[in-house]
Order: structure tokens, then C-alpha cells, then sequence
């Protein structure tokens, strides 16, 4: 597999992928940006994890922060979860494991920078909420 594609499909760069003919097309300075891809590549590894870590942290504090904002008299804001608590009654949390399913999709098959991108708009978002859920 040619290393543009290794890198469209998200995946990891191997230096064996690098071949003389790759240096011939992309430029004679490429090159080095080539190299510098595949050390970054554990390190994008390791922020998507961290970050997916976070993310469903993040949705465990906010159903604990959403309980706390109600017990001081506060209501919810979000009309999705506002009418999951009407259906579901006490069980309204299980609306959340939907986006725990997301979360560990992005983290186990997006490609990386994607997976980068979305979860870290996801952990802001969320701490966000539960910051704004325990300032009630």
C-alpha cells in the first residue's frame, strides 16, 4: 500500500513505505516532511486516546452534574435529554451510551486527524457542560 494512501485511510506509516520513487513525486524536499508524519504518528496515537479517555469521562461527570444542577433546582437545557428524562424516568442516562458508542468508534476506526478533530470539540464541549452544571 503507497503511503498517500496509508495516510488518506488514517494509518499509521511504516519507513518501509517510503521507497526512492515516493521522493520523485511528491518533490526532492518532501522527503523530510515524509519522516517527520511517521514520528509524529505515535504521538496522534496517543492524544486520540487520551482525548477518547477524556470524552467519556467527560459524559460520566456530565450525567453526575446534571443530577447535581436538578437537585439545585435547575433544568435541563438540552430538549433531547429533556425528553429522555420525560420517557425514560430515572433510566434517562442510558440516552448516553449512544455517544460512549461514538466516542469508541472514533477512537477505533476514524482516521486519526478526524479522530483528533472530533474528540477534542467533544471534550470541550462536554467540560463546558459540566463546568456550567456545577456553577448552578
Amino acid at each position: 500500500m503507497r503511503w498517500a494512501t496509508r495516510l488518506q485511510l488514517g494509518n499509521e506509516l511504516r519507513p518501509e513505505d517510503l521507497d526512492s520513487s515516493d521522493a520523485y513525486e511528491s518533490g526532492p524536499g518532501d522527503r523530510s516532511r515524509d519522516h517527520e508524519r511517521i514520528a509524529l504518528a505515535p504521538m496522534l496515537k496517543i492524544a486520540v486516546s487520551v482525548l477518547a479517555i477524556a470524552a467519556i469521562v467527560l459524559e460520566v461527570l456530565d450525567v453526575l452534574s446534571t443530577y447535581h444542577m436538578l437537585a439545585h433546582g435547575g433544568h435541563e437545557q438540552n430538549p433531547i435529554v429533556a425528553w429522555f428524562m420525560q420517557v425514560l424516568g430515572n433510566a434517562w442516562p442510558v440516552c448516553k451510551l449512544p455517544e460512549i458508542a461514538l466516542i469508541f468508534i472514533l477512537w477505533a476506526f476514524a482516521p486519526r486527524p478526524i479522530a483528533l478533530i472530533c474528540l477534542s470539540v467533544a471534550v470541550a464541549g462536554y467540560s463546558f457542560v459540566v463546568w456550567h452544571n456545577y456553577h448552578i
